[in-house]
């Protein structure tokens, strides 16, 4: 292979200057891949990853035949990388596109408007093969013609709602004249499931045009790299869609033991579910097997073979009638499958769930993966390099240990970021969210130092709390009202909420930025506190209310004793400590999206000026982080001195 150097990495680099970093990250990243090495990088957000990353990594791939495949979680994300591929074309002839889901970029409404991937994939797969399709049946008639106009379009880089308006003025299928492109270009940008997801996965990589090992992947956003990792891993049913499947199997060709079982199942979740404390239990992992053995004289894997037989036969029916192609007992057999796997693993528990929405109370029953490093493993083994980037990896060997990738095999680079002097970083003492503390007087003297955060932030203010249970306990204890005399309105989030309903609260919390402040009020952990960014005024102060530790139910301590015994003295960090303070610190960062922002970070648990907290903070919150005494208007205070400063 031919080695790539910095010189070059700088020469692909678009822009006049460099903001202050990014020519060490370059050259960092350009000497990473030289050697071989997969990389995790800590930069500050507004710092220029992306154009930084795809500067280094584009010279050396290009040189060495490699397709760089760049996931992020977001559609916002992807375009980020198209339109700077778009600026890097300009000095050096790259090509790239961005890819969206299957039914996202799907022109048929009965597709489109599906939120089920699995049901989605499934009608597309009907509707193409039953050549009820047709933007795929013209796709076909054009493909030759197509070819030939996609070799001028891809001398540019295309954003995935260009692919879609193409189709649409050719009458063709967007995702798969998206596939048309995925072996042609240098650079795909898609969300993380095009890899975690296996039956996703598969469908991408036949139509890559480069064995993985031929790729550089890079993972933006990385810190949600192991929740991503162990969702992929698991799997979750409610108990309603066993029912269902009982029902579709009264009238399908089913034997009665496989029907049976699933009665008998569904009657042993209910009993289960009783004996549950609070909100979640163990179920025992042997389960659906002594069902099988003792009352249905039939082993599992017959049972799963007849459901999927009994699901084969059912969406047929269905895709004639007209209807969309759902079957119960097809997801009731993928979930059994699982479950036959992960039986003598320990690295999976299995749990039922009582979940309690606008609706009611619903039983979940779910096979969930303790460990994220087997994949996570798998994709570090199987790639040419893999890349990972957030403004929150630290500590990076406790990282490095949690996805399973050896030290030798990786180098790391931390940016410190710009904040120490355009972030006000406090502790308030006298205030905490521990259960055993939680009182009227406390939540009364919480929403005394929120407001007067609020009447002293010349801008919005966000504050996320520990929990949607500490939400309630604000909001009872007059915090609207309070905010009402100053009049500041207040933005609740939900997690009823669609994507619609909190985008259009977003929008409006946003619109008061410069005309008197407002609040946000969410939790930690939630959309808002990771997924959305408020910079300028949007958000000049944020409150993290409480340290976001999760209940200690079954499934918690199942996570801290898996750990405990992979990597001894270190379960409480990694399955406790760790995941709560990634929340706290990710939810403080909401307001520093550029280099040149300026926020108040308000750390409002003195727990977080302990050791096991403060350790877990990032280094540059740690080294300005000021606790201040139990008293009114001590907050007040440094948010005058802070803010005239700024100004």
């Amino acid at each position: 292979m031919r080695d790539n150097t910095a010189k070059e990495a700088f020469e692909c680099f678009p822009y006049e200057s460099f903001r202050p970093g990014q020519d060490r990250v370059i050259a960092f990243i350009a000497e990473s891949l030289r050697k071989g090495s997969n990389v995790l990088l800590e930069a500050p957000s507004g710092f220029g990853k992306t154009i930084a990353l795809l500067s280094a990594i584009l010279p050396y791939a290009k040189s060495n035949n490699l397709k760089v495949i760049y996931m992020a979680r977001t559609h916002k994300e992807h375009e980020r990388v198209i339109e700077e591929l778009k600026a890097i074309s300009r000095k050096l002839p790259v090509t790239g596109v961005a890819l969206r889901g299957r039914s996202e970029m799907c022109l048929l409404s009965e597709v489109h408007t599906q939120q089920d991937y699995r049901l989605s994939l499934e009608l597309c797969e009907r509707l193409k093969r039953d050549g009820r399709c047709p933007f795929f049946k013209r796709f076909l008639e054009k493909e030759k013609k197509l070819v030939q106009r996609l070799r001028h379009l891809m001398k540019q880089p295309l954003l995935a709602s260009e692919i879609i308006e193409l189709s649409r003025k050719e009458g063709v299928c967007p995702y798969e004249v998206a596939k048309l492109l995925l072996p042609q270009v240098d650079v795909i940008a898609c969300s993380y499931m095009y890899l975690f997801n296996e039956p996703i996965r598969h469908r991408f990589l036949r139509f890559l045009g480069k064995d993985l090992n031929e790729c550089i992947v890079v993972l933006d956003e990385a810190h949600n790299i192991p929740d991503v990792a162990i969702d992929s891993l698991s799997d979750v049913i409610s108990v309603n869609s066993i029912q269902h499947a009982y029902e579709e199997a009264l009238i399908g060709p089913i034997s009665s033991e496989a029907r049976f079982f699933l009665r008998m199942w569904r009657k042993a979740i209910e009993r289960l579910s009783k004996n549950i404390v609070e909100d979640e239990g163990e179920v025992p992992r042997d389960l659906p097997f002594k069902i099988c053995e003792e009352v249905c004289n039939a082993s599992l894997s017959e049972v799963i073979f007849e459901l999927e037989d009994l699901g084969r036969m059912v969406k047929d029916m269905l895709i004639r009638e007209g209807k969309l192609p759902r079957s119960y007992a097809s997801r009731v057999a993928s979930f059994l499958k699982l479950w036959q796997y992960a039986y003598d693993r320990d690295d999976y528990f299995f749990v039922l769930m009582k979940e309690r929405t606008s609706r009611g109370e619903s039983l979940k029953l779910g096979v969930i993966a303790l460990d994220p490093s087997p994949l996570i493993r798998w994709l570090s083994d199987s790639v040419h390099s893999l890349i990972m980037t957030s403004a929150t990896l630290e500590p990076v060997d406790a990282f490095i240990e949690l996805i399973g990738i050896s030290e030798e095999s990786a180098s790391s680079l931390i940016v410190e970021p710009p904040y120490r002097r355009r972030a006000l970083c406090l502790v308030t003492r006298g205030i905490t969210t521990d259960f055993k503390k939680r009182s009227e007087a406390m939540y009364s003297k919480m929403v005394d130092r929120i407001v007067e955060v609020v009447q002293h932030t010349p801008g919005n203010v966000g504050v996320f709390t520990a929990s949607y249970e500490v939400l309630e306990g604000l909001i009872n204890a007059g915090l609207e009202n309070e905010l009402k005399g100053l009049n500041k309105p207040l933005f609740v989030e939900s997690p009823d909420f669609t994507s619609r309903d909190n985008d259009s609260l977003i929008e409006k919390f946003k619109s008061f930025a410069h005309k008197g402040g407002a609040v946000l009020l969410g939790v930690q952990g939630g959309r808002n506190a990771e997924g959305e960014d408020f910079p300028g005024k949007e958000m000049m102060s944020v409150v993290i209310v409480g340290v976001p530790y999760a209940k200690p139910t079954p499934l918690v301590k199942a996570r801290i004793e898996y750990y405990e015994k992979k990597f001894p003295g270190k379960g409480r960090l990694y399955g406790y400590l760790l995941p709560a303070m990634k929340k706290a610190s990710q939810a403080a960062g909401r307001p520093l999206r550029r280099l040149d922002d300026k926020a108040a970070l308000i750390f409002m648990d003195y727990r977080f000026a302990t050791r096991p907290c403060r350790r877990l903070l990032p280094k540059w919150i740690r080294r300005s982080l000021k606790v201040l005494p139990d008293e009114r208007g001590a907050l007040a205070r440094e948010l005058v001195i802070f803010f005239r400063s700024s100004n």
